[in-house]
């Protein structure tokens, strides 16, 4: 008996120093949320960011772009990103809707589906929140802004390219990166623009199309697929960084480096090391950041009853040409 009451006397001192720990610590939380709160200033606005991914170099580089602008601006910016890799228009939906409860000043958005995030975008906006999408678009729904690039005009370049790339003739093969939704209108819009170029020429045409997932081991999977199953392909489009470089990888390896012309999109040291090696035939250059950028302007601009225009287009370069 004596023995238990001195275990359950032990256990009361334990539990009254715990408690007095656990104040202590919550008072000093409380402190430092005070402190904290006297010394920052607050911000105009706060805007949320939705991007399907961070691990892409041009979602990183767009993100980079846009918190840039809002610490120029004193705004805020808050980047979400989908949980879902499997189902990302169910993840970005969620997200719209945290957006929308939480009573945010605007709306940065990457369409993943556009017919299916029609409304949840719609609701947003008759509630009173700007929304602006980024590079991919959602036209026919109520968004405040499009910010990105022209997607005829991109496809247009790609068309050309390939012409000038293939002279006798082109038989085209497109490796689609995964962000490239077919579900949304940016893809179709620039397969429009490719086909428009290519029609002013007889016998021009895109033999297939394929999609990779993310990684380097997904592209040059898709790349090897296509060079054994399509052997008549003599241009190959590739729509990301990754796919671009893994793409000339595979081509060098099966030594159809004069035959089968790559383009690509980005620019970093591999892809200039392609361009002089003639690997890659050119790449087209977006701008994420300046896209970044602006998209933060426009949300500012629409909280400020200023002016903006439904389509803000950021210009693409092309590296590569072959009078270059």
């Amino acid at each position: 008996m004596m023995v238990m009451k001195g275990f359950i006397a032990v256990l009361a001192v334990v539990f009254v120093v715990s408690a007095l720990q656990s104040v202590r610590l919550i008072a000093a939380d409380a402190r430092a949320g005070e402190l904290y709160l006297e010394r920052s200033e607050p911000v105009r606005f706060h805007f949320m960011v939705i991007l399907p991914t961070v691990e892409d170099d041009f979602f990183q580089q767009m993100w980079i772009g846009m918190k840039e602008r809002a610490e120029e601006l004193d705004v805020g910016v808050e980047l979400q990103v989908s949980d879902s890799r499997l189902d990302l228009r169910k993840g970005t939906a969620e997200l719209l809707e945290i957006a929308r409860f939480s009573q945010v000043d605007g709306i940065a958005l990457y369409v993943t589906n556009e017919e299916e995030l029609r409304p949840v975008i719609n609701h947003t906006v008759l509630s009173g929140i700007p929304l602006v999408t980024l590079e991919s678009d959602a036209p026919m729904s109520r968004r405040s802004a499009f910010v990105g690039s022209n997607s005829f005009q991109l496809g247009q370049e790609i068309g050309e390219l390939m012409q000038e790339a293939q002279p006798e003739g082109v038989r085209a093969a497109l490796l689609k990166n995964e962000f490239f939704s077919e579900r949304a209108s940016q893809w179709s819009v620039i397969q429009y623009g490719m086909l428009a170029s290519l029609s002013n020429r007889e016998g021009d045409r895109i033999v297939t199309e394929l999609k990779s997932e993310s990684g380097v081991l997904s592209s040059e999977e898709k790349a090897r697929q296509i060079l054994f199953l399509y052997p008549e392909v003599n241009v190959l489009f590739c729509t990301s960084l990754v796919d671009t470089i893994s793409a000339a990888n595979v081509v060098a390896e099966y030594r159809r480096a004069g035959e089968v012309k790559i383009i690509g999109y980005g620019n970093n040291r591999e892809v200039r090391r392609g361009l002089e090696g003639g690997y890659i035939y050119g790449t087209l250059i977006r701008d994420p950041e300046s896209i970044g950028r602006s998209g933060l302007e426009a949300l500012v601009d629409l909280n400020t009853n200023k002016y903006v225009p439904s389509f803000i287009y950021i210009s693409i370069r092309v590296q590569g040409r072959a009078e270059e």
